[in-house]
């Protein structure tokens, strides 16, 4: 890579380049990926720890679900200053990336019931709901 007169400013290892639509770049990392959970979770209503004294499991998953919850809000309000319309771009590409993933998950099993309910959402029309979002919701009812 040169800069504009000309002079050598980096080598690009070509091997480990990928192009992808913007669509897909603009997405939380997995780490990141949870049930959203709003409400800090109250350590004294879970009841005892286990007796390696870590976290029982409904704590360790409410407490992880609301830890990512506040990480996703950084990550974005950090990722809208470096990137013009990174949260716009995240929000409108979401249909696409949810159509991904129900084809990489609709081989049969519980990826095939969570792309059906998504999917009837879809057809039933009104506000959009994600593919995750949909199959909590019908998980819910």
């Amino acid at each position: 890579m040169v800069n504009s007169e000309g002079q050598l400013q980096a080598l690009l290892d070509w091997e480990c380049v990928s192009t992808c639509p913007r669509w897909k770049t603009h997405q939380f990392p997995q780490f990141l990926i949870s049930q959203p959970r709003e409400e800090k979770p109250d350590l004294d209503m879970y009841g005892e720890y286990e007796e390696d004294g870590s976290l029982n499991e409904v704590l360790n998953q409410h407490v992880t679900g609301y830890e990512c919850t506040q990480l996703r809000r950084v990550f974005a309000d950090n990722m809208d200053n470096l990137v013009k319309g990174w949260s716009s771009e995240l929000e409108s590409g979401q249909p696409k990336r949810d159509f991904e993933e129900s084809i990489d998950n609709c081989d049969g099993g519980f990826g095939t019931q969570n792309v059906e309910v998504w999917l009837n959402r879809f057809e039933e029309g009104g506000e959009y709901v994600d593919l995750r979002r949909a199959w909590r919701l019908h998980m819910s009812m």
